[in-house]
C-alpha cells in the first residue's frame, strides 16, 4: 500500500466538492485513481463515476490505472468485497472514463433529437470541417460584395484586404465559439463601442486595465532609476542622488492615482522640477546609468501623457462602430452557413460537440438524467478548461460531488483558448470555504532536491499575482518527496555562451544561436556520460547514462529544432526531433504526395525528381545525373524543357537507362489513366497496393507508424469526398489547404537510444532524467500585432486601416494590454513546466550575440513591475542569478562587483561559445550529398573549378525557382467560390462544376455539329466512362456550351486552321520582367492554356470562366479580375510558339459573353 502524504490521504478520503491543486510530480493521477477505488469500496458503482480529461492518451492511461488498481484491491480483499471490486474492474472498459469530447458525443448520440441532429451524424475530421467552413466563408464574402454594401467593403479594406481580413475574422469567430453563448458575446462586444463621451470611456473596464499597464510601466522605470540613485549614494555622490530623489517623488505621485480619470488629469498637469542636476564633476558608468534611467523615465511619462491626453479615441470608436457591427453580423451569418453545410454533410465539429451538449444539458429532463447517474464527477487537467466545458461540468455535477485536479502553474494552452482564470476563481472560492474544499499537493516525487531548490528559488522571486496570475508562496512551492536521501547539492546549471568570445558575426541569426547552444549541449552530454551514472527506473540498478536519458526542450521550436538535431549529430550525439510540419513532414507522406502530384500534372520537376529517386521510381543519384547531363534541352525547347521531357527522351533513346525510363513512363501513364476513372480514395489504395511502397515503409525503422501515416491518406481522401471533392486534383487542393492550416499533426518514430528534441509544450506531462533547455534568449511573442484582438470581458478591439494610417481603438489598446499581461504570466508558466521536467539534472543554455549587453540589461532591480516588463526567459533567470553570489562568476567575467546574497541553487558560469561550424568544420550529411552532386555535375570541367568557384549573386537565392500563373495573378479566380445560376443544382459544388465545364470543352469533338442535345449526350458519355463526376449529371451546362459554339467566337474557332486545347507549358522568363526583381535570373512559369486557335498565322487565345456575374456587376467587371492571368498566358504562348497573339478573350459561360483583353488594362 502506498505511503500517502497527509494531503494526498485527505484528497483520497474527503467528501464533497474538492479542488486539488497538484504541483509538478506530485502524484495527482495516483491520487485520483485511489479516490475512485475508495468510492467503489464504499459502495459506489463504477457506472456512477464520470472521469474526463483532454487527450485520448490520458484517458486510456487513466482507464488502465483504474482497472489495475481495482484488480489489485480485489486480489487483496475477500468474499463479497472482492467480487464487487472485480466486477468494477471488468466494468472499467465500458465506464465513462474518456475525453470530454467523447463524453459530449455520447450525450448527443443518446439525445440527437434534442440536439437537432441526424441520428447517424458523424464527427468530421479537422481537414473536412476546414474545407466546409472555407466554402461557407467564400460564398458569404462573394454575396456581401455582390450586395455592394459600403460597411462590408470598408471593413475588408480596413483589415488590410481579403487575405488579411480572412485570418482576422476567423480569429474572432474561433474566440466567440469558445464562449458559452457566442452570439451574446458578440452583442456585448459591439456594445463596448457605445461610449459617447470621454468621461464614459474613462469609467470603463477597458480604461481600468490600461491604467494598470501605464502605472506598471512608470513604476518599472522608477525602480531602475531608484537602483541607479542607490549606486550613486554608495559611491558618495549625495548631491545628484538628492536631486533624483525629488524626481522620483514627483514621478511616483502618479502611482497614487486610483482610476483612469485621475491618471489622465495627473498626466495632463504633470511636470518635473525646473532645476538642473549638479553632478559635482561625476562621470563614468554610474553617471551614464543614472542619466539613461532618467531619460527612460521621462520618455515613459511623455508616452503615457500622449496616450491619455492626446488620443482622439471617442472619434475613432465612433468610426469603428459600424464596421464592428458589420463584423459581428458577418460572423453570425458565417456560423449559420457553416452550420447548414455541416448539417447537409451529416457531421459536426469539435466545437459543436461542446455547444450542442451544453444545449442538451440545459433541458431539465436531460440534465436530471445525467445528474442522477453521475454522483461522482472527476476532471483531470482542470486548469486547461474553457467556459463551455466548465458549464457542461457544472450541469452534470449539480447533484453530486466533484473532484477537480490540476495545476494552474502548468496552464500553458491559452492559444487553444484554455481559461486558467476559471481555476483561479474556484481556488479563491474554496480557499474562503465557499462551495468546496481546497487541497494542495506539493510534494514532488520526481525531481532531485537540487532541481526543486532551483525551481523554488526562481519562482519565489518572479511569480506573483501581478506578474504570474498566482502567488508562488509556501502553498504553491514544491517540497522534496523522493526517498533517496535528498542530498542538497546543486543540480541546476545556467551556462552563458557569449558569441562575441568566439568572434562571431554580430549579425548572425537566431538559427546560428541555436547551433551554438546545440554544440555546447553536445559537449556537456559527452562530459556527463563520461562522469555520471544513474539508477535505472525499471530495474533499480545503477547504470551508465544513455543518450535517451537526455531531452532538449525548446521554447521557440519552429526553425531551430532541425538545427539542433543536425548540430548534435555532427558532434557525435544521435538525436530525434518531431519536426514542426507534423504529418506532411513525414518522408513517406511527402514521397507519396509527390507521386499523386505528378499523376495529376507530370510537368512538376521537384515532385517528379523526388519520385524518381524514391523506391517507387527506383533511380539512383548517378542515373538522375545522367538524365540531367545526357538529355539536355534541344535549342528550340530550352524555355520549357522539363524533367518529364528528359525521361521521355531517355525512354526513346533506349539502352539500360532508357528501358528503365520507359518502364517508369508506362507505369505513370497507367496511373494517370486510372486517376481519370477512380476517386482519390480508391486511387490511393490502388497505388499503395501496386507500388509496394506501403510494404517498403513497413520494413523501415518505425515501420508501423510509417504505414499508418500512409493509410491515413485514405482516411483523408474519404473525408475529402465527404466534403464533396472526389477527384485527384480536388484532393490535392484540399490537402494543400489543410497543410497550410497545420490541421494534421503526425507522430514519427524516433530511435530508442537518442536524445529527444521537443517543444516545451509537447513535454508537458513527461519527465526525463536530464533536461537541457535551449533558446532562453529568444524574445517573447509580441501581443497586439493583429488587426482584431479579443478578450472575454472587453470584447473586440480593432486596429483598422484608414487610407495610409492604422487607427487603433481604445479597446484595441486595452485588450492588447490585457493579452500582454496574460502572455507574460503564461510564459512564466511555460518556464515552470520546462524546469520541472527534470529528474536528476537541469541544464539551461543561453547563447548571446553580445553577452555584456545581455548581462547589463539583466541588472535591473527584480521588482514586480520590472519583471512584468522583461521579455525573455534569460532576463528572468539572469536577473535572479546576478542578484546572488551564484552569479559572481558571470559578474567577474563582465567586470561587475561581486554580491554576497545567498546562492539561488543554480551553478551559473560562462563558457566559450563553440565555433559556428559544428563538429570542427565537418559538413552535415545533407550538405555533403549536395556537394557531391555538384562535383559530379562539374566533372567534365577544369579540375578544381568547382572547389574554387564563388557565387557572385547570392541575393538571387531569394527568388522562387518556379511559379504558377494562378499564383501570380493574385489568386483572384472566382470559380470555386460559387456556382453560376445554371450550375445551382443540389449537391453540385462550384469546384465540381468548373471541372465539368473544362472537361467537356477539352474533349468535345469539333468535327460534328454541336447542339444542346449533342453536348448533353457527350457529357453523359464522359460520366459513364468515369471521366466526369456523376453528381453533375443534372446540371451539365449543355445549353451554354452549345451557345458558345453557335456564337461568333465559337464559329471562328470551328473554322480555324489549327486548334489547341489544354496546352500545358513551362516557360523560363526573366525575374526582372515577371516580378520586377533587380536581377537577371529567370523563373520557371507554369500553367495550362484552356484554348487557342490560329487565324491567318496568328493566335486567338481563350480562357474559360464559370464565374457568376452578380447583380450590379458587368461582364467586364468580372473578366478584368482575370486579365493579369490572361496576359501571362499571352506572353507564354507567343514565346513558346514564335507566333503573335492577335486577340485574347475571357469567356463567361454564365452569361454567354466574351470579353476581349486590352493592353490598356
Amino acid at each position: 500500500m502506498p505511503n500517502w502524504t497527509a494531503e494526498q490521504q485527505r484528497a483520497i478520503d474527503a467528501n464533497g466538492n474538492l479542488l486539488v491543486s497538484a504541483g509538478a510530480g506530485s502524484g495527482k493521477t495516483a491520487v485520483l485513481t485511489a479516490r475512485i477505488v475508495r468510492l467503489i469500496r464504499g459502495g459506489a458503482s463504477i457506472n456512477s463515476v464520470l472521469c474526463v480529461t483532454f487527450t485520448n492518451a490520458a484517458a486510456a492511461e487513466m482507464k488502465k490505472r483504474i482497472e489495475k488498481s481495482l484488480a489489485r484491491a480485489a486480489a487483496e480483499a475477500n468474499g463479497e468485497e472482492a467480487e464487487k471490486l472485480y466486477r468494477a474492474a471488468r466494468g472499467v472498459s465500458a465506464a465513462s472514463i474518456s475525453t470530454l469530447h467523447s463524453f459530449c458525443t455520447q450525450v448527443l448520440r443518446r439525445h440527437f433529437n434534442l440536439a437537432g441532429l441526424d441520428p447517424a451524424f458523424r464527427v468530421a475530421d479537422a481537414g473536412e470541417t476546414a474545407i466546409l467552413r472555407q466554402n461557407a466563408y467564400d460564398e458569404l464574402v462573394e454575396d456581401r460584395y455582390a450586395l455592394g454594401g459600403g460597411s462590408f467593403n470598408l471593413l475588408m479594406e480596413g483589415l488590410g484586404g481579403d487575405e488579411a481580413a480572412e485570418d482576422a475574422i476567423y480569429s474572432v469567430y474561433d474566440f466567440a465559439r469558445s464562449q458559452i453563448d457566442p452570439y451574446a458575446w458578440l452583442d456585448a462586444a459591439l456594445s463596448q463601442y457605445d461610449a459617447d463621451s470621454e468621461e464614459a470611456l474613462l469609467r470603463s473596464g477597458a480604461a481600468a486595465g490600461l491604467m494598470k499597464k501605464s502605472l506598471a510601466n512608470i513604476s518599472a522605470r522608477c525602480d531602475v532609476l531608484q537602483a541607479a540613485r542607490n549606486d550613486l549614494m554608495q559611491d558618495g555622490a549625495e548631491t545628484p542622488a538628492a536631486f533624483i530623489d525629488g524626481e522620483l517623488l514627483t514621478a511616483r505621485s502618479l502611482l497614487l492615482c486610483t482610476n483612469a480619470a485621475e491618471l489622465a488629469a495627473a498626466l495632463e498637469a504633470f511636470a518635473f522640477g525646473k532645476g538642473r542636476i549638479n553632478w559635482d564633476g561625476l562621470s563614468g558608468p554610474l553617471r551614464m546609468a543614472a542619466d539613461t534611467a532618467r531619460t527612460k523615465l521621462k520618455e515613459a511619462i511623455k508616452a503615457e501623457r500622449e496616450f491619455w491626453c492626446e488620443g482622439d479615441y471617442i472619434e475613432t470608436m465612433r468610426l469603428h462602430r459600424p464596421l464592428i457591427a458589420e463584423l459581428c453580423g458577418f460572423i453570425k451569418e458565417l456560423d449559420e452557413r457553416y452550420a447548414q453545410k455541416k448539417l447537409d454533410a451529416g457531421c459536426i465539429d469539435y466545437g459543436d460537440m461542446e455547444h450542442k451538449c451544453l444545449a442538451v444539458l440545459k433541458i431539465p429532463e436531460a440534465r436530471e438524467e445525467y445528474s442522477r447517474r453521475f454522483k461522482h464527477v472527476f476532471m483531470d487537467e482542470y486548469q486547461d478548461c474553457n467556459p463551455v466545458q466548465e458549464s457542461i461540468l457544472n450541469s452534470i455535477a449539480s447533484g453530486g460531488s466533484t473532484f477537480l485536479v490540476g495545476d494552474v502553474k502548468q496552464s500553458i494552452y491559452r492559444f487553444r483558448l484554455a481559461e486558467p482564470a476559471l481555476f483561479m476563481q474556484r481556488y479563491a472560492d474554496y480557499q474562503r470555504g465557499s462551495g468546496g474544499e481546497l487541497i494542495c499537493l506539493n510534494h514532488n516525487f520526481r525531481s532531485a532536491c537540487g532541481v526543486i531548490n532551483a525551481v523554488n528559488s526562481l519562482f519565489f522571486r518572479i511569480m506573483h499575482r501581478e506578474a504570474g496570475e498566482i502567488e508562488y508562496d509556501d502553498e504553491a512551492a514544491l517540497k522534496f518527496g523522493r526517498n533517496d536521501g535528498g542530498e542538497d547539492e546543486t543540480r541546476a546549471e545556467f551556462i552563458l555562451l557569449d558569441m562575441m568570445d568566439a568572434q562571431a558575426d554580430a549579425e548572425e541569426t537566431e538559427t546560428d544561436t541555436a547551433a551554438v547552444e546545440a554544440a555546447a549541449a553536445a559537449r556537456r552530454i559527452h562530459e556527463l556520460m563520461d562522469t555520471e551514472r544513474i539508477t535505472d527506473a525499471a530495474t533499480g540498478e545503477e547504470r551508465p547514462l544513455k543518450y535517451s536519458d537526455f531531452a532538449v526542450l525548446l521554447r521557440s521550436y519552429k526553425g531551430s529544432a532541425e538545427t539542433w538535431m543536425r548540430t548534435l549529430a555532427a558532434n557525435g550525439v544521435p538525436a530525434y526531433a518531431l519536426l514542426s510540419d507534423g504529418y506532411f513532414d513525414a518522408i513517406e507522406v511527402r514521397v507519396f504526395m509527390d507521386l499523386l502530384r505528378i499523376i495529376d500534372n507530370r510537368r512538376q520537376d521537384i515532385p517528379l525528381a523526388a519520385v524518381l529517386r524514391s523506391p517507387i521510381g527506383g533511380f539512383d543519384e548517378r542515373e538522375l545525373i545522367e538524365l540531367k547531363t545526357d538529355f539536355p534541352a534541344p535549342p528550340e525547347r530550352e524555355e520549357d524543357w522539363a524533367w518529364i521531357d528528359r525521361v521521355n527522351a531517355a525512354a526513346a533513346a533506349g539502352g539500360e537507362l532508357g528501358q528503365k525510363a520507359k518502364r517508369f513512363m508506362d507505369k505513370l501513364e497507367y496511373y494517370r489513366q486510372e486517376a481519370r476513372l477512380l476517386g482519390a480514395e480508391a486511387l490511393i489504395g490502388m497505388l499503395l497496393d501496386e507500388t509496394g511502397y506501403g510494404e517498403y515503409c513497413a520494413a523501415m525503422p518505425g515501420g508501423r507508424q510509417r504505414q499508418a501515416n500512409l493509410e491515413a491518406l485514405c482516411e483523408r481522401a474519404r473525408g475529402c469526398a465527404a466534403a464533396g471533392v472526389r477527384s485527384l486534383g480536388g484532393f490535392l487542393s484540399y490537402m494543400e489547404k489543410v497543410s497550410a492550416a497545420n490541421v494534421y499533426g503526425a507522430p514519427q518514430t524516433g530511435g530508442a537510444n537518442v536524445v529527444s528534441i521537443m517543444s516545451i509544450h509537447a513535454s508537458k506531462g513527461l519527465e526525463f532524467p536530464y533536461v537541457i533547455i535551449g533558446g532562453l534568449n529568444s524574445g517573447f511573442v509580441r501581443e497586439g500585432m493583429d488587426n482584431l484582438v479579443c478578450e472575454k470581458e472587453l470584447g473586440i478591439g480593432a486596429r483598422l486601416i484608414s487610407g495610409e494610417i492604422k487607427r487603433k481603438s481604445f479597446l484595441h489598446e486595452a485588450i492588447t494590454a490585457s493579452l500582454s499581461a496574460k502572455a507574460t504570466a503564461e510564459e512564466m508558466r511555460v518556464l515552470y513546466v520546462a524546469m520541472t521536467r527534470a529528474r536528476e539534472r537541469l541544464i539551461m543554455l543561453c547563447a548571446a550575440k553580445d553577452g555584456a549587453k545581455l548581462v547589463n540589461s539583466a541588472l535591473a532591480p527584480q521588482t514586480q513591475s520590472s519583471i512584468i516588463m522583461q521579455k525573455s526567459f534569460a532576463a528572468w533567470l539572469l536577473g535572479h542569478i546576478l542578484s546572488s553570489k551564484s552569479g559572481n562568476e558571470i559578474r567577474a567575467k563582465y567586470g561587475l562587483k561581486p554580491v554576497f546574497e545567498p546562492d539561488v541553487h543554480i551553478y551559473a558560469r560562462c563558457e566559450p561559445a563553440p565555433l559556428a561550424m559544428p563538429g570542427g568544420g565537418r559538413m552535415d550529411e545533407g550538405k555533403y550529398n549536395e556537394f557531391v552532386r555538384g562535383a559530379l555535375a562539374h566533372a567534365d570541367k577544369k579540375p578544381g573549378g568547382f572547389f574554387t568557384r564563388t557565387y557572385a549573386h547570392a541575393a538571387d537565392v531569394e527568388l522562387p525557382t518556379k511559379l504558377s500563373v494562378t499564383s501570380l495573378s493574385g489568386g483572384e479566380q472566382m470559380e470555386l467560390t460559387d456556382a453560376p445560376s445554371f450550375a445551382r443544382e443540389e449537391n453540385v459544388a462550384p469546384a465540381q462544376f468548373g471541372t465539368a465545364v473544362h472537361e467537356i470543352m477539352r474533349r468535345l469533338p469539333l468535327d460534328k455539329p454541336i447542339t444542346e442535345r449533342s453536348v448533353a449526350e457527350f457529357a453523359q458519355g464522359l460520366i459513364k466512362a468515369g471521366l466526369m463526376d456523376e453528381t453533375v449529371t443534372d446540371a451539365v451546362p449543355a445549353r451554354n456550351i452549345a451557345a458558345f459554339f453557335n456564337g461568333e467566337l465559337g464559329q471562328r474557332l470551328l473554322r480555324a486552321e489549327t486548334v489547341r486545347r489544354e496546352v500545358e507549358f513551362n516557360l523560363r522568363i526573366g525575374a526582372r520582367e515577371l516580378l520586377g526583381a533587380d536581377t537577371d535570373e529567370t523563373v520557371l512559369l507554369q500553367g495550362v492554356i484552356d484554348c487557342c486557335f490560329a487565324e491567318n498565322g496568328e493566335w486567338v487565345l481563350i480562357d474559360y470562366k464559370t464565374d457568376r456575374v452578380a447583380q450590379n456587376y458587368s461582364a467586364y467587371d468580372v473578366a478584368k479580375k482575370h486579365f493579369a492571368q490572361l496576359r501571362l498566358y499571352k506572353t507564354a504562348l507567343e514565346r513558346l510558339t514564335g507566333r503573335k497573339v492577335r486577340q485574347s478573350y475571357i469567356y463567361l459561360f454564365s452569361i454567354g459573353k466574351a470579353v476581349e483583353y486590352s493592353e490598356d488594362f
